[in-house]
């Protein structure tokens, strides 16, 4: 389909006039509902009290943001696999749907291998440090990874420069894992195996 230069500057022209007033009638739609899906250990309520967004409100998608931000500062929900999203409801207004992937809880932690430094010396100081790890808390692959470095970091002033940490996950429940922290103080060594 081919437009004539005035065609095309009448397409244009309709379009300048009324983009403005279909921006403005989505952006002033009102929220209908607030829908949150896959939550599995929280309930529809602790999630709703992270957010400000309530249904009657006019869509404002940067107190959705906000509210994303504050569902996921909470540490209990997987940044990426939470989403927000707006859609048309039933009787023309936004739907918003918070989608949600919690964490899952660490069941239980074990630190196993340990040959020369004891296990209770390695948990007081791992308990004096930042993050603290243990069971009940929501599983965090950056705190996790901060954990291993403070274990490696103990165990070099220990005089095991070479040791290595390296975690194994497995599922206890739907919503729970354990895992085992497996510590090497001395790699290569026959002994500690």
């Amino acid at each position: 389909m081919y437009f004539t230069a005035p065609t095309a500057r009448l397409f244009l022209f309709l379009l300048l006039c009324f983009a403005p007033a279909i921006l403005a009638q989505s952006k002033g739609l009102s929220i209908e509902s607030i829908d949150i899906q896959g939550n599995r250990r929280l309930t529809d309520d602790e999630i709703s009290k992270m957010i400000s967004t309530r249904v009657g409100q006019t869509l404002d998608d940067d107190q959705l943001q906000k509210d994303l931000n504050a569902i996921l500062s909470s540490g209990q929900f997987d940044a990426a696999d939470t989403r927000v999203r707006t859609e048309p409801g039933p009787t023309g207004q936004a739907v918003v749907i918070f989608e949600v992937r919690e964490l899952p809880l660490i069941h239980s932690l074990d630190l196993a291998g340990l040959k020369y430094v004891s296990r209770e010396e390695l948990e007081d100081y791992l308990s004096t440090q930042k993050p603290v790890i243990k069971a009940g808390m929501p599983r965090n692959y950056g705190d996790l990874r901060r954990y291993r470095e403070l274990i490696r970091t103990y165990l070099a002033r220990r005089g095991f420069e070479h040791a290595t940490v390296n975690f194994a996950e497995s599922e206890v429940t739907a919503t729970s894992i354990s895992i085992i922290v497996h510590i090497d103080e001395m790699p290569g060594d026959d002994d500690n195996h």
